[in-house]
């Protein structure tokens, strides 16, 4: 599979423990960890998954990389773990909070990238000039496209971003757990480095690859309703 489509796959290449921007002028920031999901049925097959319940949960092997990043994560304070209600993360959030003994929410926000047309399709399909994934060898090359029905990187990027947000004006975002999905992993480090979404790495994430990310402050910029 190619590692560089908008969809959630298994990525040869991890990214590291990653840190993103420390509070400004005193404004409140915090830090929380994020998890993609385990390797899924269909990531083993290879196809989209975005938003659609259609996609079945993990695999053994993905229930067993679930269990390895809770016992990789026992001396992180975890809190809380909040998870997408998508099936492939809350099987993988589940594990987690049982072997940490924390409490575990659903959080529709924090799901995959709508992919519309292309759920359930190859994942190959999302890539090249028609395929409305954005997308090309690792980088975002247009932000603004999207399959019929579907998402926008744009529009994860701010979904992502408010949602964070919403997380530091609540006063109760540190050291939780967020387990979700390969592209808002990517779009969490993007709103975290204030790096500019038209200039966003777009590389592999490892199933269950667990990242540790310090959130700037609120950007009191709102989702435009993708």
């Amino acid at each position: 599979m190619d590692p560089t489509t908008g969809v959630d796959q298994a990525g040869s290449e991890a990214f590291a423990r990653s840190s993103g921007a420390s509070s400004v002028g005193g404004s409140p920031s915090a830090t929380v960890w994020l998890l993609r999901h385990g390797q899924s049925v269909w990531n083993e097959e290879g196809l989209a998954q975005g938003q659609t319940e259609a996609a079945p949960g993990l695999t053994e092997r993905g229930r067993r990389q679930a269990l390895a990043a809770a016992t990789e994560l026992e001396d992180a304070g975890i809190s809380v773990v909040l998870s997408s209600d998508l099936l492939r993360a809350e099987e993988t959030a589940r594990i987690v909070a049982d072997h940490l003994g924390v409490e575990m929410r659903l959080e529709p926000r924090l799901r995959e990238r709508a992919l519309g047309v292309a759920e359930g399709r190859p994942a190959r399909e999302l890539t090249g000039p028609h395929g409305g994934g954005g997308v090309e060898r690792g980088r975002v090359v247009d932000a603004d496209a999207r399959p019929r029905g579907g998402e926008s990187i744009r529009q994860l990027v701010h979904r992502v971003s408010w949602y964070l947000d919403d997380l530091l004006r609540d006063g109760t975002s540190d050291r939780l757990l967020l387990v979700t999905h390969g592209g808002v992993v990517r779009a969490a480090l993007a709103v975290a480095r204030r790096t500019d979404v038209e200039l966003m790495p777009w590389a592999a994430v490892s199933n269950a690859q667990a990242v540790e990310l310090r959130l700037p402050p609120p950007s009191g910029t709102e989702p435009d309703g993708g």
